[in-house]
């Protein structure tokens, strides 16, 4: 009798995991609805070919402080201001705080 089941022809791999893992990987597999196997393709994937992959491969951590940097000094800038206020805009309203387009870039995060 042959085994139909999706995912059965697939590659398989051995893995070991630390204590604890596995119960890890369960709940958040429980979490999202979805199987272990699943849950951890979805991570990987995520890591692999997200927006994760700028921060892990290679030269990384200057490629990532490039693009922060480089984020920074947009926000700052004039260009920015009418999208940062909007999204400010957007945050407070999430927050429950009255709309205001009193602040500026310059002084996000100075609450």
């Amino acid at each position: 009798m042959s085994d139909k089941r999706p995912g059965r022809g697939a590659e398989q791999f051995m893995l070991r995991l630390p204590d604890g893992m596995r119960d890890r990987i369960r709940a958040e597999a429980d979490k999202h609805g979805r199987s272990m196997n699943a849950e951890i393709i979805a991570r990987l994937e995520a890591t692999l070919d997200g927006p994760l992959a700028l921060v892990t491969g290679p030269g990384s951590t200057s490629e990532a402080a490039r693009a922060a940097a480089e984020l920074a000094q947009f926000i700052q800038s004039e260009e920015a201001r009418p999208l940062v206020n909007a999204l400010l805009r957007k945050v407070r309203v999430n927050r429950g705080q009255p709309e205001s387009d009193s602040e500026t870039p310059d002084k996000m995060g100075r609450e």
